[in-house]
């Protein structure tokens, strides 16, 4: 079980070992009851803890001899039923008599007692076979000592360990469980023992399964007021602060969190308090400055992080909120760094975000020498015209609009395929578009099989591929797939070309276009490619930067990341800074993905350099003054407004807050500084030198493992591991296997 605060957890466990706790029927009973009962009474015993197959075989045995299978009389049955209540209401009394409530051994001795094996995945399987026998037995207990402080903290405590297999968890929801684990909340002498056992509930539930999102709602539902109300009124203390914080990270987590980023209503805002648990966290974190415990801050900065993406009113009413996002770039853990920028991120997504390639895709517009304002000219001149992108991109212009003039006249589809081809080499805004128009149809005297000129690329591509003009043809139809976003067909022909012909970089141009991690991969092998076109070198720089940093950032904002994992993200960090820095240093001025690259390179080095930057960023001036050039180029060449992307709002948002953030979070800054020597060993080499090849990573290196365990603590704090769930990757000792391959565990019937 994980501690929490400097005492440690209600439950810290010690090594313990869960053995059979025999009780032994008073010598009385023994010699006046019938050899039924006594036979009852011995199995009632031996089922709580049994743990050699022989002592299993003969608690079996003894199990058969119920009773109502004994056709006792009604008498003798309710005389074995108040006799067995007794010798266990007795016998635990006692036995827990030494102990004080927070005992580490009460969870153990309660387990025993009813029956119940929650220290092995057997156990487990056990309850999912009787689960209404194992309840009733711990309502029966729970009935029978009401009152008893120890006994009522114990079984919340049970609860809260079944609740680790999360459909055990919704059957627990199902039978009210929830009721008695407020009433210990609520209760001032085991109130911390109700709250473990919700941290406990909730932090063993992932959101991604949408009926398991449904049932931590539920659960969250009956909770929220009286955590909300706990926590202001009880503020100051330090157990209270942090298990409410706690619980509150991992319910909203699982209860309120969807990957569309989509914004909850505002009724359910006010109904989940998010407003205000937002200011309790700010607060408790003002209160505690320096002695904020790494526990709470582990669970309060991931909340304050994440909460953006769905509850972006609230921030955007809170500027306090806003100030701490970005008060976390100012420290010196790149973590919290990392976790600071993705909560920007995500409090600047918008459902109805403009893409930056739709900019990329405007065709640059006309101009005359002597209109281009002299510190444009200037900076063109400098770097050399003929290499500059709209010169390229006109006279590919200028070539296909006489390469379609003339299919329009003669309809020869080979020659328009070859000029196809032959354009998309020089630049990438170079296919036609829109409908063939014909001034005067009776001068043509070509029949064209298309009214649209996008459509005559399949043509032209079947043309090519008839004279074996193969490399021509594959590069025209995977410039079709990339335009029509037709990934699926662009990874086959993607694939086979490159299979066939591996030293074209175009074919790695379309397959990084698909965006992904995998994008990586084929703009690093793109990059290899001896005859490699310029706009196609630029195009899989960016490609690869802009990849390598969102995978960088996700990985590296994560607690718990294992060293090899948190390796690949310093690697993906290093590999969208250094090409970042190659993109804007070696690109054509007028390139229509500068404005882009600067954007993005402004916010990674906040990230890499840290606190080596002044909040008013005046170390990396040059790098502002390259973006304020980019902009006058991009209004000048493409588009009279800026066009506001998500980076572009990240930027802005960053630059604006983050002088008054270092200021008003400053105790805060410095709280976050502490970090370990493996993070810093890893941070040692980020800026040392640029890579000189990045690595291939493979996916599964940076994803989710669908084959992966659970690992928690039973209540020994041993090591306990049950399967994960593929499809939504919650655990269960009930899993079941994927019928073909034997290995896939799942938990829904339906997946």
């Amino acid at each position: 079980m994980q501690k929490m605060g400097e005492k440690g957890p209600i439950y810290a466990r010690t090594e313990y070992p869960l053995s059979r706790h025999f009780i032994p029927p008073p010598p009385i009973l023994q010699l006046t009851s019938p050899p039924e009962i006594v036979a009852c009474l011995d199995a009632e015993r031996c089922v709580g803890g049994v743990r050699t197959r022989g002592e299993r075989a003969r608690a079996d045995s003894l199990r058969v001899r119920l009773p109502e299978q004994l056709n006792l009389s009604s008498d003798t049955a309710q005389l074995l039923s108040t006799t067995s209540r007794i010798m266990t209401r007795q016998s635990l009394t006692e036995e827990l008599a030494e102990l004080a409530w927070t005992d580490e051994k009460i969870p153990d001795i309660i387990c025993a007692h009813n029956g119940i094996d929650l220290s092995t995945r057997h156990g487990y399987k056990t309850l999912h076979k009787d689960f209404a026998t194992a309840l009733s037995r711990l309502d029966r207990c729970w009935d029978d000592h009401e009152g008893d402080h120890k006994v009522m903290a114990g079984i919340v405590f049970v609860y809260g360990t079944m609740a680790k297999d999360v459909l055990l968890r919704n059957q627990l929801h199902e039978s009210g469980f929830l009721s008695k684990i407020l009433l210990a909340v609520e209760h001032p002498v085991i109130q911390l023992a109700g709250l473990q056992a919700l941290h406990i509930v909730f932090h063993h539930t992932q959101p991604d399964d949408k009926s398991t999102e449904n049932v931590s709602a539920e659960m969250a539902e009956k909770v929220m007021d009286i955590l909300v109300s706990l926590l202001q009124d009880e503020l100051t203390d330090d157990f209270i602060g942090e298990f409410c914080i706690s619980i509150f990270s991992h319910l909203f987590e699982a209860a309120i969190s969807n990957s569309s980023g989509s914004n909850i209503s505002d009724e359910r805002m006010r109904y989940f308090h998010v407003s205000r648990i937002v200011n309790l966290a700010l607060e408790r974190i003002r209160i505690r400055g320096l002695e904020l415990h790494s526990d709470e801050l582990g669970h309060v900065l991931p909340m304050l992080t994440t909460l953006p993406f769905n509850a972006r009113k609230a921030y955007f009413q809170n500027h306090s909120a806003i100030n701490l996002i970005v008060a976390c770039l100012r420290s010196t853990s790149l973590r919290v760094r990392c976790q600071g920028m993705m909560g920007l991120y995500r409090l600047e997504w918008n459902d109805t975000e403009r893409y930056e390639n739709e900019s990329i895709r405007l065709l640059i517009k006309p101009v005359r020498k002597q209109d281009v304002p002299s510190v444009i000219k200037g900076a063109l001149s400098e770097y050399g015209l003929e290499r500059c992108e709209f010169l390229a991109t006109w006279t590919t212009f200028g070539a296909m609009s006489k390469a379609l003039i003339r299919c329009t006249k003669e309809g020869d589809l080979l020659r328009l395929g070859k000029d196809l081809a032959a354009g998309m080499l020089v630049a990438e805004s170079s296919v036609p578009t829109g409908k063939v128009y014909i001034e005067d149809p009776a001068s043509f005297d070509a029949d064209l099989p298309f009214d649209d000129w996008m459509e005559s690329l399949p043509l032209c591509a079947q043309a090519l591929r008839t004279h074996k003009k193969f490399d021509m043809a594959d590069i025209v139809e995977l410039k079709y797939f990339m335009m029509t976003e037709r990934w699926d067909d662009l990874s086959r022909l993607g694939q086979a070309a490159i299979a066939r012909k591996p030293e074209i970089a175009f074919f790695y141009y379309a397959m990084a276009s698909k965006g992904g991690y995998q994008a990586i991969k084929w703009a690093t092998l793109g990059l290899k490619c001896q005859r490699l076109p310029p706009f196609i070198r630029w195009i899989l720089l960016y490609e690869r930067a802009v990849q390598a940093m969102k995978s960088a950032f996700l990985t590296l904002s994560r607690e718990n990341v294992p060293k090899s994992r948190k390796e690949k993200g310093i690697t993906c960090l290093k590999c969208a800074y250094h090409d970042l820095k190659a993109f804007v240093d070696g690109a054509p001025p007028d390139c229509c993905r500068m404005l882009h690259a600067l954007n993005r390179l402004i916010l990674i080095s906040v990230v890499v350099k840290g606190q080596d930057l002044s909040p008013d960023l005046r170390e990396i001036s040059d790098i502002l003054h390259k973006h304020e050039l980019a902009e006058e180029i991009h209004k000048f060449f493409w588009e009279p407004d800026l066009p506001e992307t998500h980076m572009s709002r990240v930027r802005v948002r960053m630059m604006q807050k983050l002088p008054k953030a270092a200021k008003q979070w400053r105790t805060f800054i410095e709280r976050t500084s502490n970090m370990g020597s493996s993070e810093v060993e890893l941070e040692e080499e980020l800026l040392a030198c640029a890579i000189d090849e990045a690595e291939c990573f493979d996916e599964d290196d940076m994803t989710f493992d669908p084959f992966s365990s659970a690992m928690f603590a039973d209540t020994n704090d041993k090591s306990l591991k049950l399967h994960r769930c593929a499809n939504c990757s919650n655990s269960s000792a009930a899993l079941r296997k994927c019928s073909r391959c034997g290995i896939v565990r799942y938990c829904n019937e339906n997946w």
